[in-house]
């Protein structure tokens, strides 16, 4: 990795007088446009002597504002990003208009979504080379990578099945294979939520989760950093738009139909490159699932996944402490440089 771990005792001077400057001067908004006028609104930014892209899939209830400091890596190590919103986050369309709200009425559309946004930024950057030809030129145009966290990881992990000819590899941040429901069984929390969305509920919300009401718990959040934790929070809570904070009934009921076609088919294309990486304490989605997931993927292609457990992390890795993140990214950058 060429660059350095942003420190967590200069976080925020750092994040603010050096990385947020110089993003804005590599940034641009591409408008991915699907059916009815519906629109994705995905960030670009551009390296120097580029050896690739790569693709982001943010996780649930997040914005491409959260991935600041990810990007600054990315670029950093000579990769051009894209980092769409997916529907019902950030500045892409929606399918309600309670902003704390995230609905989705088919885990399909995350993944058509996301694959339109693939081939938009496989044009893009066939135009890129054609004035700026990367390091890596030749490679049968694979220079597509993707980096996912959670939700982004499942809806990731099932798109790249469909379509693996788009990318040449994946990385996956404690993906979400199967959620977690809390007290609750799983195998009781999907019978009632099928039965609340058959009685037309798809739009209420989750029972336990509420409209955003400002700053998030750190104790009980999904991050291991505070500096990291209070960096987003702080942007989180003067845009309303980035604001999303619960998960609708019919959110939860795509969230495990996706869980069934991960474990049911995605597996079986085990073609592409992909390493796991996941979080020791996960209070959010299935270590157990992931696991089982890298197996039946080892078991179809043989080497074709490394799943790796970090120690002392919480959900959001990327939000974890220096010494854990300057493993992580070393991991990431062998994998992607390797």
């Amino acid at each position: 990795m060429k660059s350095s771990i942003i420190r967590e005792d200069a976080f925020l001077q750092t994040m603010v007088l050096t990385v947020e400057p110089q993003l804005k001067k590599r940034k641009t908004i591409l408008w991915a446009k699907r059916k009815s006028g519906q629109r994705i609104r995905c960030e670009r930014y551009l390296a120097d002597a580029p050896r690739g892209a790569v693709l982001i899939s943010h996780g649930f209830t997040d914005s491409a504002a959260k991935y600041t400091e990810i990007i600054w890596y990315f670029l950093q190590e000579g990769y051009h990003v894209y980092l769409p919103e997916h529907c019902g986050h950030g500045h892409s369309y929606r399918l309600t208009d309670d902003l704390s709200l995230v609905h989705i009425d088919r885990y399909e559309r995350y993944l058509e979504d996301f694959l339109a946004v693939a081939r938009m930024a496989q044009k893009d950057m066939d135009i890129l080379s054609a004035i700026t030809p990367d390091i890596n030129e030749g490679q049968n145009r694979k220079h597509l990578s993707i980096y996912a966290h959670s939700m982004g990881g499942g809806i990731a992990a099932a798109a790249a099945a469909r379509t693996p000819s788009l990318f040449r590899s994946i990385i996956l941040s404690s993906p979400m294979i199967r959620p977690l429901t809390g007290p609750v069984p799983y195998h009781l929390a999907e019978t009632i939520t099928a039965a609340q969305c058959s009685l037309g509920k798809q739009t209420d919300y989750v029972p336990g989760q509420h409209p955003y009401d400002g700053w998030e718990d750190f104790a009980s959040g999904a991050a291991v950093s505070r500096p990291r934790f209070d960096y987003y929070q702080a942007i989180k809570a003067s845009h309303p738009l980035l604001q999303t904070s619960a998960a609708s009934c019919g959110w939860l009921r795509a969230a495990m139909k996706l869980s069934r076609e991960l474990m049911t088919h995605s597996w079986k294309e085990a073609g592409l490159p992909m390493l796991i990486f996941q979080a020791e304490q996960d209070s959010f989605v299935s270590s157990g699932a992931q696991t089982e997931f890298a197996r039946l993927r080892n078991r179809k292609n043989p080497g074709s996944t490394t799943l790796q457990k970090l120690p002392c992390t919480k959900h959001e890795l990327y939000n974890s402490s220096d010494p854990v993140l300057a493993v992580y990214w070393r991991e990431i950058f062998d994998f992607l440089n390797g």
